[in-house]
């Protein structure tokens, strides 16, 4: 093997190696207000009343200024709350679907009451199936959806759309469970716990926070060591046509 070709082999090495070693994962982003409290569609009443049904669709929409630029979306997390009727130590099941995309709308204000006519392309499906904790009641951000399938957003492509179906009601060990939310111009909401094209449309929510990263960026040292190799590589380059040059006659 030449001694460009090792080279070559060394900075290949490198350049995967420095861009794949991860920086930390972004400060998260909450979006939403925390001044009211409400149970749809993850929470539970003793009823069926507060209850989301099988089949039941439940849409939240973001506000694309929240986002200062592309993110890939790891987790979703919910704060749950204490209220009058509510045990601490209860364990919630949840059993649901999680799909996220693009809303069809080019502002919130122009929300629709059907679901389907608030998604803007095809949904990624990004979390299914069962999941089983204990919320601290406490307004931390304990109902954590960590996503099988990470979603890359970009702002420039419209608000920021969140889906969920429920597969099974919630339920509740401690009765009511209830998590923050409240009224904001950042958020619209499209609910209806029964199984129904369409729903009920406010500028109300539950208070959400997305987690993305890790990302994937070259460190200084790497970029460093990367510039020298490729400035070795010139330098032999050279000599090596010269050599050739002086040989031939």
């Amino acid at each position: 093997m030449s001694r460009i070709s090792r080279l070559l082999l060394a900075l290949s090495v490198l350049i995967v190696f420095g861009f794949a070693a991860p920086t930390g994962f972004a400060e998260p982003i909450v979006i939403g207000s925390n001044v009211s409290a409400n149970e749809y569609p993850v929470g539970s009443k003793d009823t069926g009343i507060g209850k989301y049904q099988p089949g039941a669709i439940y849409q939240q929409i973001y506000s694309r200024t929240r986002f200062s630029g592309s993110v890939t979306i790891t987790q979703i997390a919910f704060a749950s709350m204490n209220r009058l009727g509510t045990t601490p130590g209860g364990d919630v099941t949840e059993n649901l679907i999680i799909s996220l995309g693009t809303a069809a709308a080019t502002s919130l204000d122009a929300t629709s009451a059907t679901f389907a006519s608030n998604r803007g392309g095809p949904l990624t499906e990004v979390f299914s199936g069962r999941l089983v904790s204990t919320p601290a009641l406490d307004g931390t951000f304990d109902l954590v959806f960590n996503l099988t399938n990470p979603f890359t957003y970009n702002p420039a492509n419209g608000d920021l759309l969140l889906e969920m179906t429920t597969i099974l009601s919630t339920t509740y060990t401690g009765g009511l469970l209830v998590f923050e939310a409240g009224f904001s111009s950042d958020v619209r909401r499209v609910s209806n716990p029964f199984a129904s094209p369409s729903g009920t449309v406010l500028n109300y929510g539950l208070r959400t926070q997305f987690t993305s990263g890790p990302t994937a960026v070259p460190e200084p040292a790497t970029m460093l060591l990367l510039g020298t190799g490729l400035a070795g590589i010139g330098v032999a380059a050279r000599k090596r046509r010269n050599s050739g040059s002086g040989n031939s006659t």
